[in-house]
């Protein structure tokens, strides 16, 4: 997937964020018991890889209730057939072709067209899997200005009685932005992104993570108890594409002061995106 350069789409905006949001660091400070990530300098940020969890998990459980059969469901071994990313057997048989040194059968029966033990499923082959990288690149997410971390207290609750256990006290930090509220920058790269029917469904199932968390979407911890609520807004696009008129060739000849890059409007980029999803899943387009 990745001996060519087709096409890259780099897509930026903003995480909002409703209230406050907990990633945890997985580690205590001393004065407070779960602290939330942060850089080296004492900026909170949300892992790239928080992100793009949420935005596989919406594309798995889409798929599983419209097209069962597509995509596999991580740590769910009968979501899928054949892809070796769930599948023990799967995973077996492309690791002795690799024992052997059969590197071309392996690379063949992971992303070949015939559907066959040891074929990576859709969604593996856009967001990745043990045995290929990802073609999405998501980037970590830094705090927009310096929003504070404040402390909030929380007690173990018996869940027999409903009320709060002895010496189960804990305290958790919190990131709340200011009244003009909190955001975190974002950014991903996708390479080697291909369209429907002539390949796989990348754009397709892009599109599909986009409009499943269009209404809005949670990360980090404690999003039962209210932290997390934000919502996805892509502010720019920015591409080559082989397909098109600016492609690698025009990427590469951009004097050194000039973008190399071509910028797609939002309403273009979703036409693309929502067009290849509704091929994709044989929706009728409804004409307003």
């Amino acid at each position: 997937m990745f001996d060519k350069l087709d096409n890259r789409y780099c897509l930026s905006g903003k995480l909002t964020v409703t209230g406050g949001v907990h990633v945890g660091g997985g580690v205590s400070t001393g004065t407070v018991d779960m602290a939330v990530v942060r850089r080296r300098a004492g900026q909170p940020y949300v892992p790239g890889s928080s992100l793009r969890g949420v935005l596989r998990s919406a594309v798995e459980r889409t798929l599983a209730t419209l097209e069962p059969g597509r995509g596999c469901m991580l740590f769910d071994k009968a979501s899928h057939d054949y892809c070796p990313t769930v599948r023990e057997s799967a995973r077996l048989k492309i690791q002795a072709l690799v024992d052997s040194n059969r590197l071309d059968d392996a690379r063949q029966t992971l992303l070949g067209d015939r559907q066959a033990e040891g074929q990576l499923c859709d969604i593996c082959r856009l967001f990745g899997s043990p045995f290929v990288a990802s073609k999405l690149k998501f980037s970590d997410l830094p705090a927009v200005g310096n929003p504070g971390a404040n402390t909030r207290h929380g007690v173990g609750i018996d869940r027999d009685t409903g009320a709060a256990r002895e010496n189960i006290k804990f305290e958790l930090e919190v990131v709340e932005g200011s009244s003009a509220g909190l955001a975190f920058s974002f950014a991903l790269m996708g390479e080697n992104l291909q369209r429907v029917p002539a390949g796989n469904p990348d754009f397709a199932l892009l599109g599909l993570a986009l409009k499943s968390i269009s209404q809005g979407l949670t990360v980090g911890g404690k999003t039962g108890s209210g932290l997390g609520s934000c919502r996805l807004q892509i502010e720019k696009v920015r591409y080559f594409d082989n397909l098109g008129d600016h492609g690698l060739l025009q990427f590469l000849e951009a004097k050194p002061d000039d973008d190399p890059y071509a910028t797609m409007t939002l309403p273009e980029f979703h036409t693309l995106v929502y067009g290849q999803m509704r091929t994709y899943l044989g929706m009728e387009v409804v004409h307003a």
